[in-house]
């Protein structure tokens, strides 16, 4: 998986594409980790490129969700195409995680927050 992190003022994006996978998802459980610590708690994961995703991506993205959701804030995912959102939906995960159209909106609703 490749990912492309992009800070907008107090909103961190990561671009995903490829797989995301038990394999590969170590470097963004460590940067988000470290952004979390750092008290950052508006993201964006924008998976228009994103291949494929299993129950460990989904893992990672829950806890992102919860520990910003404990903040008042929400994590957004953009540009998912209808296998992803399928996914999120099935688990659940759209009840922690705003699905948006696209990176635009899911930054001009977390600006007012």
């Amino acid at each position: 998986m490749e990912i492309k992190e992009i800070i907008k003022e107090d909103i961190y994006i990561y671009r995903l594409s490829g797989e995301f996978t038990y394999e590969t998802k170590e470097p963004l459980h460590q940067r988000i980790t470290e952004v979390l610590e750092e008290g950052i708690y508006k993201f964006i994961f924008n998976v228009e490129s994103l291949e494929y995703l299993d129950s460990s991506a989904l893992g990672l993205m829950i806890k992102s969700a919860k520990s910003a959701f404990a903040k008042g804030l929400h994590i957004k995912i953009s540009n998912a195409n209808q296998r992803i959102t399928h996914v999120i939906e099935q688990a659940k995960l759209h009840m922690l995680i705003d699905l948006v159209a696209d990176e635009e909106t899911a930054i001009s609703e977390l600006d007012g927050k």
